[in-house]
């Protein structure tokens, strides 16, 4: 997936984890009754499991709602898929890889983690805040302390920038 979020006319594309697939998985989120607010966590399969660690005894913390999405690999991860999680009514995001120098994919994650910073220039421009967005490199071991800090980070950004204002809440 490295190359199709690499790619600057969408020339390349996957048969998985196609862009549409993706955004199948995030266009869901518009239909929210929900008036917590939500985090949703782009995560590789190898951080997955710290990932939902954390989301099993984090079932207490009924301040948000957390949504995982696995992709195959961070770099997977286009600035189009961050954008629209926000547009579609997110209104925070962790992208989760593993840590520099250990990505299954070689680079991935470090393509994520430059994707991320880009979008986060983006999202102070438009006045909704880069703490809304953040990466985490997790270790093989003890992962879930980690993404565990990031979540608390994004979470308390939320709590201070408030509701995300392209999400709308329906009842």
């Amino acid at each position: 997936g490295l190359c199709a979020a690499a790619c600057p006319t969408g020339a390349i594309s996957m048969t998985h984890f196609s862009d549409l697939e993706v955004r199948e998985q995030t266009g869901s989120f518009a239909e929210r009754v929900s008036s917590k607010p939500l985090v949703v966590a782009f995560s590789c399969p190898h951080c997955a499991p710290s990932v939902k660690a954390f989301n099993d005894k984090a079932s207490g913390l009924n301040s948000i709602e957390l949504e995982i999405i696995e992709m195959p690999c961070t770099g997977r991860i286009d600035n189009l898929h961050l954008m629209r999680t926000f547009e579609d009514g997110a209104d925070g995001i962790i992208v989760a890889g593993c840590e520099p120098g250990r990505c299954y994919h070689a680079t991935g994650n470090i393509n994520a983690a430059r994707r991320t910073k880009r979008v986060q220039g983006w999202l102070d421009e438009v006045g909704l805040g880069s703490g809304r967005l953040t990466m985490v490199h997790l270790p093989a071991r003890d992962g879930e302390r980690p993404f565990a800090e990031a979540a608390r980070a994004v979470i308390k950004s939320v709590e201070d920038l408030g509701s995300s204002p392209l999400r709308t809440i329906t009842s």
